[in-house]
């Protein structure tokens, strides 16, 4: 006997006929969508197993966290919820700080050598610690006493060789660290500004975000830098609502040491919670007319100032031509285009996809209006707003360098933002009928947002194996020569050359030897022959007679591979 919910010759309304059809077209989807579930399996254990065991069981560790995080989240258990999320974070740091056994090019290598010579001279920034050839103070790949950039930062990464050693890893654990501990400090954003579920929406986007992740592993030019530097100026936004909220003057403290050390790491933007939090003021006609509002600032900008400036006196003082040359290289870098980092007045806009999602570009201005209407206090809704958008303006259409991380200091800014619009998603579903289904949605929509912001794919793509990826075959290969070069010389007295564009950087992070990127010249070869120096070369078969025909010049084979 035939079907009857199948048969078109059935009931003469045809109700019955449909909703057989719509069982079938029901388990086609049902079929489509296992078959898509099965691809995605199929990449994700494709991606884990580029990965060596140890970063394998970080991941693993990350993902159960993160889900152990989800299901207190749902069942309304703020803080284990974020104990939790916040352990998947850190195993997500540690799991990138170890991606990359070498130093990456932009900057880090910079960083680590500076770093690992303040370990015993931190008020002596040095990147050839011995210099044996006169040099150019206004070359910064190359000179010796290196103040392009404050030194809060590279004393964070000396404190850890100290500790630790030195390594990779001790070189990205002050990264892992301040990448981890954002979490709860923009989970405390979300909360002042909207609501606690807001506040753990947002610091799940910032956890699962790969941007972040790919900073502390050195990939990104400026790296450990911006890390550091989005670190404390969120800390001062933190600690800025956290005074808002209170009106205790206690945060006035907080707020100038972490402004400060905004500015003892990279630049005056660091102090940007000063210009929102004085055009809120300003913008209230009640406080604008007290006196004390303006005392709060001017105590927390003197403490900020307090932190700093010692640096940037000592600095002038000590090294005079190179403190002023950074100086105009900082307004070079404004009315410029300095190290061809060109881009339109759009470039941070296209950057947004990379930092923060796929969606971002199309999702931020909502996000941004909804997080307005949702907050209740006045005077921050302006003191972000500011934020935001002379961040923005500024780096947009007045300064000329573009660089991808300029606008990533107020990112805490745009994931509370995010994570106000995710909220009033999930405020909704919690209104459903079915409070288990809603449950089971809502941890399925954020741990998708969150695979898709992580993009495991690309990690493997970029930071495991060596097929295709040239780049790391030849870090990897050079870094395995520059430590076998204290075995092959007879002593670290030799001075090293032709390395190759920025490798003498890496040599002299692995090893005690002096390094120099080209051969020496004939006058400067004489000049350490009289001065009884030993020399060596990297031999890539175009040397000079004058160091192909001196036996006491040591050749070394095989050259340093080019990353490109």
């Amino acid at each position: 006997m035939r079907n009857p919910t199948l048969n078109p010759e059935g009931p003469k309304n045809g109700l019955t006929w449909m909703a057989g059809a719509n069982r079938v077209f029901y388990m086609v989807h049902l079929f489509e969508a296992a078959l898509d579930s099965t691809a995605h399996l199929r990449r994700l254990v494709k991606n884990m197993s580029d990965f060596n065991p140890l970063q394998q069981a970080l991941l693993c560790a990350a993902c159960a966290f993160i889900l152990a995080s989800l299901f207190f989240f749902v069942n309304g258990k703020t803080r284990w919820s974020l104990v939790w999320l916040t352990a998947g974070g850190l195993s997500l740091s540690l799991f990138a700080s170890g991606l990359d056994p070498f130093l990456n090019s932009w900057d880090e290598r910079f960083h680590a050598l500076v770093a690992r010579h303040m370990m015993d001279a931190p008020f002596r920034p040095m990147l050839i610690c011995n210099p044996v050839l006169p040099y150019d103070y206004r070359d910064w790949t190359a000179d010796h006493i290196w103040v392009h950039k404050p030194p809060l930062f590279l004393w964070q990464i000396a404190l850890a060789f100290k500790l630790l050693g030195v390594s990779e890893f001790s070189l990205r654990l002050p990264s892992v660290l301040m990448t981890a501990g954002l979490i709860p400090v923009i989970y405390r954003l979300g909360r002042i500004a909207v609501s606690a579920r807001v506040g753990y929406c947002s610091a799940f986007l910032y956890t699962t975000s790969a941007y972040p992740l790919l900073l502390l592993t050195g990939y990104i030019n400026l790296d450990h830098n911006d890390t550091a530097f989005v670190f404390y100026v969120t800390a001062s936004l933190w600690a800025h609502a956290e005074y808002e909220r209170s009106g205790r003057r206690f945060w006035l403290l907080p707020i100038g040491l972490f402004a400060g050390c905004a500015v003892l790491v990279k630049w005056l933007t660091g102090l940007l919670v000063f210009g929102g939090w004085g055009l809120a003021l300003l913008g209230d006609s009640r406080r604008r007319r007290q006196f004390r509002p303006y005392l709060d600032i001017g105590i927390s900008l003197a403490i900020a100032l307090a932190v700093f400036l010692p640096w940037q006196w000592y600095i002038s003082a000590t090294y005079p031509l190179e403190s002023a040359y950074t100086r105009l290289l900082y307004w070079r870098h404004v009315v410029e285009v300095m190290d061809g980092h060109m881009g339109g007045y759009g470039y941070h806009f296209s950057m947004l996809a990379r930092q923060y999602g796929p969606w971002a570009p199309w999702l931020i201005g909502p996000a941004l209006i909804i997080l307005l209407f949702r907050m209740s206090s006045r005077r921050l809704k302006i003191t972000w707003s500011a934020c935001v958008l002379a961040i923005y303006a500024f780096f947009s259409f007045i300064v000329k360098t573009k660089m991808c991380s300029f606008c990533f200091t107020v990112c805490s800014i745009i994931y509370v933002a995010f994570g106000a619009g995710l909220g009033l998603v999930i405020d909704r579903l919690t209104l459903a009928r079915f409070p288990r289904t809603a449950r089971l949605v809502i941890v399925g929509l954020l741990a998708g947002l969150g695979w898709s912001t992580l993009d495991l794919a690309s990690f493997a793509r970029d930071h495991a194996g060596v097929k295709g990826n040239r780049y790391r075959l030849a870090k990897l290969h050079n870094t395995a020569l520059y430590k076998t070069l204290p075995s092959l010389l007879p002593s670290n007295d030799f001075i090293i050359f032709n390395c190759g564009e920025c490798f003498h950087v890496e040599l002299m992070f692995y090893t005690d030897f002096t390094a120099y990127p080209r051969v020496p010249s004939r006058p400067e070869y004489d000049l350490l022959k009289s001065r009884h120096i030993p020399m060596a070369v990297f031999d890539d078969g175009k040397l000079p007679g004058y160091l192909m025909d001196d036996a006491a010049v040591f050749k070394i084979k095989p050259c340093l591979m080019d990353v490109w």
